[in-house]
């Protein structure tokens, strides 16, 4: 598979995962057997090897900002489907977490007409406020070229 996507394409934008902690959590076992840790491994060298990049960035409220406004919003969220309660916005929410680490890869080298690979926790402005409905807007998410929403 990870022969597969290096041929296939120049760069691949993977959640930054922390595995470990979810080992601990009542998925354990299945994610254990998922190998995901040494599918990147693998996926990075061939990547590399052909002239291609991974790309890794931050997973966490993904399932919950809005790519077209850039509000983060738990409500936002519902099973499958994600509704932005500020916008409207709707899509599948996978569909739309994927939209948002895209957004996230293209921030990763913004300004330099590329990608690169992201090393060490990125330094985003991200906050969310849980208590009621309120939300924020994280910059950068909006209006991204090549974002299409829907």
């Amino acid at each position: 598979l990870s022969a597969r996507y290096a041929k296939s394409h120049g760069v691949v934008i993977v959640e930054r995962l922390n595995v470990a902690g979810m080992l601990r959590g009542r998925l354990g076992r299945p994610i254990s057997g998922a190998g995901w840790s040494s599918f990147c491994t693998m996926l990075r060298y061939k990547l590399e090897a052909t002239g291609g990049r991974l790309v890794e960035v931050p997973a966490p409220y993904s399932s919950q900002t809005c790519p077209a406004c850039g509000v983060v919003d738990a409500a936002s969220r519902q099973g499958d489907r994600f509704r932005c309660v500020a916008c409207g916005h709707e899509a599948h929410a996978d569909l739309n977490a994927a939209r948002v680490l895209l957004s996230r890869g293209n921030l990763g080298d913004a300004g330099r007409g590329g990608f690169r690979v992201v090393s060490g926790p990125a330094k985003r402005q991200l906050r969310v406020v849980r208590r009621g409905h309120s939300t924020v807007q994280v910059p950068g998410l909006l209006k991204r070229p090549g974002l299409q929403s829907g």
